[in-house]
């Protein structure tokens, strides 16, 4: 209760600098939703990069910019290595690990992907997805 009174406090610009920058020392995190968006992006998680690109195309769409794909985390993504807000990226890169899974297959005459890590964690993330859409859950499938 008192971390909430503090974060209210702050919104409201109610609270002294020098608490401020006392919490701050100790690591305190003002906005949660902030802080939950920087471990997603820190983790660089395929299926988060999907929703962001899902948000972005939803804001150009809808012409609604109220979203939670904020400028300023938009142009951290843009100045990602290898970042592109193209659909058809994502596409090509799903591509690239089937034909990648396809050449293992043919190799070991099996499909328990443990190396390499890439291709083994794409091969873990399918088959989630999978199960997800067999119980009518969320899923990319």
């Amino acid at each position: 209760r008192w971390v909430g009174t503090q974060r209210t406090l702050y919104r409201e610009e109610r609270i002294s600098k020098e608490r401020i920058r006392t919490l701050e020392d100790i690591g305190f995190c003002w906005n949660l939703q902030d802080a939950a968006w920087h471990r997603q992006y820190s983790s660089m998680n395929p299926q988060w990069l999907s929703i962001q690109r899902s948000e972005k195309r939803y804001a150009q769409q809808s012409g609604h910019h109220n979203t939670h794909l904020k400028a300023s985390r938009q142009q951290l993504l843009e100045q990602t290595p290898g970042w592109t807000w193209d659909y058809l990226h994502e596409k090509n890169r799903w591509d690239q690990h089937f034909l990648q899974l396809q050449t293992f297959y043919h190799q070991h005459k099996h499909l328990k992907v443990k190396s390499p890590k890439s291709l083994a964690t794409w091969v873990r993330d399918q088959r989630h997805h999978y199960r997800a859409f067999l119980q009518d859950q969320p899923s990319s499938m």
